[in-house]
This record gives C-alpha cells, sequence and structure tokens, in this order.
C-alpha cells in the first residue's frame, strides 16, 4: 500500500536528505512515538487513491475522481465491470454529478483558482472527449446545478449572471446547441426553490427581512406561490423530498424545537408531524425509500454516529458492515431504485474503505482503500469528553493524545474548527493524526456557534466573538492542563477560517496561555470582512451574531474583538498563511495582521499561496503547508518534524512579505 502514495511521496523521499530532526520536549525524548508520517500523506494527491464515487440514476455506470497528471478528473465504468473512461479536461474537477438521463455528467470548473465561481461543463458520456461543452462561460459568476432525480430532459442551474446578489433559476436542455433559459428570475427576495423529483416546484423560502424573519411558501407554479408558514432566522426547514402527486414533503427541521428533527410536512397546512428526534443533537442526514414514501435511515452524532434504521431490509444491508473498528458508516451514492449503495466505512482507528453494495445479490466490491491504511501502526485514538464552560455552559470536544505516549504534561495543540457554524465529529482526521504522529496532544472543542447541538447551543454564539466563544477554547485548554495531559507551557492553538479567527484572538486575548499560533485563512478584521463578503451572501446570521455593519456601536464592538486592533498583546510566535484568491476571507486580513505584528518586533512567518483560495487544492502547496507546520510547531513546542528540505518539491517557492511580492 505504501508505493500507492505516488510520485509525492517518491519526491517527498527523495529530498530528504536529512534525519527526521528528534523531539525536544521531556515528556518526548524517551517516548516510543510511532514511524513518522510522510507530509506527502496529506497533500491527497496519490495517483491511486479514488473518490466522490457516484452511481448513475439507472444503475448501469458508475463514476468517480482520481488524479491524472496531478489533477482530479472523472473516471466512469460500467457499474458490473470494464476499462474506465477518463474525461479528461484542462483544470482539476471540483464537484460533478449526473443528470437524471444517466448519459450526461454536469462537471463544476473554477477558472480561477480558489475564486469559488465555478463553471458548469456539460459532458455526454457517450462521447466524453468530444461532446465537453461550457453552458455557463459567464465569467464571474457563480453557477450550481440542481438535478431532479427524475427529469430525465434537463436540469436546472442556480446562477447569479443577471445580479451578483441573488440567484436566478434557469433550465438548461441536453439538445445539442441548447442554451441555459431563465425559468424564474429572483425578485431579490427569495432565498432558495425547493423541487420535486419531476423537476415541479414545490416550495420557496424568501431571504429574511429587517426583523430577521422568513417566509415558507407553498407553490403551485414557479409563479404562484403563497404564504404557508412564517421562521425565525433561528428556524431552518430544509426539505429532503416530496412524495410524488401528494402534497407532503420529507423535512429536517427545528421549527418549535432545539434540536433539528425528521418530519412529515404537510404543504398545505404547514403541520409537521414529527418521525425522528436524537435528544441530544440535530438529525443531521437523512436517507429516503425510491419512492420517497417514507424513511430509510437516519443518523445523527451525539459523541460518535448514531443510527436509526426504519426499514428492515436496509438495517440488514449495513450493519453486518459495522464492527468494533468500524463504527461509522455513510451511505455515499444510490441508483434511483436504490439497489446499489456507494458504502464507506470506518472507525477511531480505521481508515475509510469504500464498498459497492448490490443489495438484490447481497455482493460487496472494494471501490477504494484510504492511504492511511498502510499506516495503521502510526495512528492515535480520539476521545469524546465534555467541560461546563465558566458560565455553566456544557462544552463538548475530542482528545487525542499521542500513540506510544502515557499523555501526562505534553506539549499540545488547541484544534479549533471553522464555520464557526459547523461541528467537529470526533472521527479519523488527518489533520489530527498527522498533529499526534509529530508528538502532540490534540484537542478540538465544539464551543457555542458550533452546529449540530440544538438552536441554544448554535445561538449563545450571539454577541460572543472574541468572547465567550474564545473563553470555551481557553476553557478546554484549561481542562487538557487539570488533568495533567498538557503541559501549559507548550500549547499552540491553530485553525483555519473562523478557527483561524480563534487563533488570533487567543494569541492576542489570552497571550500567556498559548506558546505559539498557527492561523490559516483568518479573520483579523471584523468590520472588515463584514463590508467585504461576497455579494451573493446572505449575511443575516452574521449580522444577528455580530451586529449590522452600518451601526456604529455594532462596528465598534466589531473592533473591539479584532485581533488587529490588540496585535500589540502578541507575545509568542505566529505563523500566518493564506490563498491570494480567498473569496470570503480576503488575503490582507492576514497580511495586514502580520504586517502589524512585524512593525511591533513581533515574531511571525506570512506565507501566501499565489494558486490557492480559501482551502489548499494543490498538492505540492499541501505538502509545504503541513511542512510549514511541523516546522514550525516543533521549533516552538518540542515534538518531531520531518527531513530537512522535506516539504520542496522542486516547484517555485512560495512567496512571502507583503502582497505586491505574491501577487501575479
Amino acid at each position: 500500500m505504501r508505493r500507492h502514495l505516488g510520485l509525492i511521496v517518491s519526491a517527498f523521499l527523495a529530498v530528504a536528505a536529512a534525519a527526521a530532526s528528534a523531539q525536544t520536549h521531556p515528556a518526548l525524548k524517551e517516548a516510543a512515538l510511532p514511524p513518522l508520517l510522510p507530509v506527502a500523506l496529506l497533500a491527497e494527491g496519490d495517483a491511486q487513491t479514488r473518490s466522490r464515487f457516484q452511481i448513475a440514476p439507472d444503475g448501469r455506470s458508475i463514476a468517480w475522481l482520481q488524479r491524472v497528471g496531478g489533477r482530479r478528473q472523472v473516471h466512469l465504468t460500467p457499474i458490473e465491470g470494464g476499462d474506465p473512461t477518463v474525461i479528461r479536461m484542462a483544470r482539476d474537477v471540483g464537484v460533478f454529478q449526473w443528470a437524471a438521463d444517466s448519459r450526461h455528467l454536469a462537471v463544476s470548473i473554477d477558472p480561477v483558482p480558489g475564486a469559488e465561481n465555478p463553471q458548469i461543463m456539460i459532458v455526454d458520456t457517450q462521447a466524453p472527449d468530444t461532446s465537453q461543452r461550457n453552458v455557463t462561460p459567464w465569467p464571474g459568476t457563480r453557477n450550481v446545478v440542481m438535478v431532479p432525480c427524475d427529469m430525465t430532459d434537463g436540469l436546472y442551474l442556480s446562477s447569479n449572471r443577471r445580479d451578483r446578489r441573488y440567484f436566478d433559476i434557469y433550465k438548461l436542455s441536453f439538445a445539442p446547441g441548447s442554451e441555459p433559459q431563465m425559468m424564474a428570475e429572483n425578485p431579490g427576495t427569495i432565498s432558495s426553490w425547493m423541487f420535486d423529483a419531476a423537476g415541479r416546484i414545490l416550495a420557496r423560502l424568501t431571504r429574511p427581512d429587517a426583523a430577521g424573519h422568513r417566509t415558507f411558501e407553498r407553490c403551485d407554479a414557479i409563479e404562484s406561490c403563497a404564504r404557508l408558514f412564517e421562521l425565525g432566522l433561528e428556524d431552518q426547514v430544509s426539505v429532503l423530498g416530496a412524495v410524488d402527486g401528494e402534497a407532503v414533503a420529507w423535512a429536517l427541521s427545528n421549527r418549535g424545537r432545539d434540536k433539528t428533527a425528521l418530519v412529515r410536512l404537510d404543504l398545505k397546512t404547514g403541520d409537521e408531524a414529527e418521525i425522528h428526534a436524537d435528544p441530544q443533537v440535530d438529525i443531521s442526514s437523512v436517507l429516503l425509500a425510491a419512492d420517497r414514501r417514507g424513511p430509510l435511515l437516519a443518523v445523527s452524532w451525539p459523541n460518535r454516529q448514531k443510527l436509526r434504521f426504519f426499514d428492515p431490509a436496509i438495517e440488514a444491508d449495513l450493519k453486518p458492515l459495522l464492527a468494533a473498528d468500524a463504527d461509522v458508516i455513510e451511505v455515499r451514492s444510490s441508483d434511483r431504485a436504490r439497489r446499489w449503495l456507494v458504502v464507506s466505512v470506518s472507525g477511531a482507528l480505521k481508515p475509510t474503505h469504500t464498498l459497492l453494495l448490490d443489495r438484490r445479490t447481497g455482493q460487496r466490491r472494494l471501490l477504494g482503500v484510504s492511504p492511511w491504511a498502510a499506516w495503521l501502526e502510526t495512528l492515535s485514538r480520539t476521545e469524546p469528553f465534555s467541560f461546563t464552560a465558566r458560565d455553566g455552559r456544557p462544552i463538548p470536544g475530542y482528545v487525542t493524545v499521542p500513540r506510544g505516549i502515557a499523555g501526562r504534561r505534553l506539549p499540545m495543540v488547541m484544534f479549533v474548527h471553522g464555520g464557526p457554524w459547523v461541528r467537529d465529529l470526533g472521527t479519523l482526521d488527518p489533520r489530527v493524526q498527522f498533529l499526534a504522529n509529530r508528538g502532540y496532544a490534540v484537542v478540538q472543542v465544539n464551543y457555542r456557534g458550533s452546529s449540530g447541538y440544538g438552536k441554544a447551543h448554535l445561538w449563545a454564539a450571539v454577541g460572543e466573538f472574541g468572547r465567550k466563544m474564545s473563553d470555551d477554547v481557553d476553557d478546554a485548554a484549561q481542562w487538557a492542563i487539570d488533568r495533567g495531559i498538557a503541559d501549559p507551557d507548550r500549547i499552540a492553538i491553530m485553525g483555519a477560517s473562523y478557527g483561524g479567527y480563534a487563533a488570533m484572538v487567543g494569541m492576542t486575548r489570552t497571550p500567556l496561555l498559548y506558546a505559539a499560533g498557527i492561523s490559516f485563512v483568518g479573520v483579523s478584521d471584523l468590520p472588515a470582512l463584514m463590508d467585504l463578503m461576497p455579494a451573493y451572501w446572505e449575511p443575516y446570521r452574521w449580522h444577528r451574531m455580530l451586529g449590522q455593519p452600518g451601526d456604529a456601536e455594532a462596528r465598534a464592538r466589531m473592533w473591539e474583538t479584532s485581533p488587529l486592533r490588540l496585535v500589540d498583546k502578541v507575545e509568542r510566535p505566529m505563523l500566518i498563511v493564506h490563498g491570494a484568491n480567498d473569496p470570503r476571507v480576503r488575503r490582507d486580513q492576514s497580511e495586514r495582521f502580520a504586517g502589524a505584528l512585524k512593525s511591533f518586533g513581533k515574531p511571525v512567518e506570512l506565507h501566501v499561496f499565489p494558486d490557492e483560495g480559501h482551502g489548499l487544492n494543490r498538492p505540492a502547496n499541501r505538502v509545504r503547508y503541513y511542512a510549514m507546520i511541523e516546522t514550525f510547531l516543533a521549533r516552538h513546542l518540542g515534538g518531531r518534524a520531518s527531513p530537512s528540505g522535506s516539504g520542496a518539491l522542486h516547484e517555485p517557492a512560495v512567496g512571502t512579505g507583503p502582497a505586491s511580492n505574491e501577487s501575479r
């Protein structure tokens, strides 16, 4: 399996001219740490690795992504087996999906890497090399595919071509030479449309008004909609599917309850019948029957994944895949009839195995195995924990102690998730495993403002950016200190996006708690973030959390908890990294913060990737990024690092310094 790490690992080994740097922290000097993981394992550049499998609706073909010449390209083959066809495109493929006719593919390509303005390529799989055409060649626009599962004569597109602030609905026919035709022009008040399996409009949701109220409207035609019920900004109703010919839909809803539940929604009256709820957390996903007349499976995530089967047949198919070392199962794709399933199975110490399950015969075929399966002896166990924050709120999290270590007074990384309204799940996370392999305990905390735990936990973050949300992070670090896990003098804080903001806040607000900080695409100036959000964002949740950017008092409160204002408080070294094309958090958020640190004589390293956005896509860039991290943490926390120079893959070096030096 190790040879399957491909060319990137070969390059990694070829340039390893020196021995790995020895760990210097006292708790690690005599530790029997497992073999050193190659940084390239996090590059996601392995040419043998397959991902994002999708079964055609008719169940005859299966497609996936796999790198060819360094780029992610779509591959497809008959589901019964055969040689794959590669659909070669000039750029990395981000997202693709089958059209309902099981012949055409809609492929998303971002012309400017990281800019998040995808254009849609339509490919006829019967002539993949000659049929490719860009149906949205509109520069600077964001285009999203919607494919009703029974509508075989075309597909729907959502695009902000006409007005960058709003998304209109277009229909695209598969007839040769056809262009997208406007179906519904957004008057500026619509947030989303919902369709049934045949492509008929079911409902639409309005954008919040000044008070944060939204209207869920039942639609008889695309331009004929009427109010069904009102929603507050805290409420969410997500339609999963509708019963053909009936005014009934399945939905995930937290209307009138704290936790999101699976409900049966009457589209005539707006009444909900609760079908399933988890008292601890939100229901996160549901698999519906082929005819959409009932649910097959519902998933929630308290500490670990929790399954609720509604159908004995699907339970009989999936339960045998679970085992002591594999307690997480996810249905990734299915054909229209639910005969074929792509299922991934993983566990706390079991990297993902992806299977194709034929429910008719019971046969299973292994589609892919994570490259991490070759490094089982390096993996460290992630365990849930919880603590009571200083104001009494219960806060959940996960802790990972490096394999081969007793777990006492270790160097530690507070690894803060982004969002902020997402959550950590405690699954096998390559980034966490990488840090643990270098000798660090890792704490992940689902601070207030994290999603998945109900409305009360999410909305406890109102007005608490840089305040109680960061108290939760600091309190989690203190929890680890109090239990003897963390060396209080060797704790780093790191994260991306909101996590990057949290890292900057930690380094400015509690500067002696953290020995080092790492921010990737982090926010340093909250008012500027609000001013420069992408035009198509609906910022109402941000407005509720932080205040209206035009309100002088709210703006002053934002600036009060902006790390840029407090940059002189930083006492310890920082590593700041950004993507030049980031449309969400502009690169100058990092550049101004790093520049201010330099002006105060504070220790800081700044790296800007010129060909990335709000994440790292290119394998070579990912190698460089994690090489930076391990070197930085080894220097300031005392863990171990890879051989000198192993991050270099003989490509132009990433620039550092002011913006003018990295722009191209």
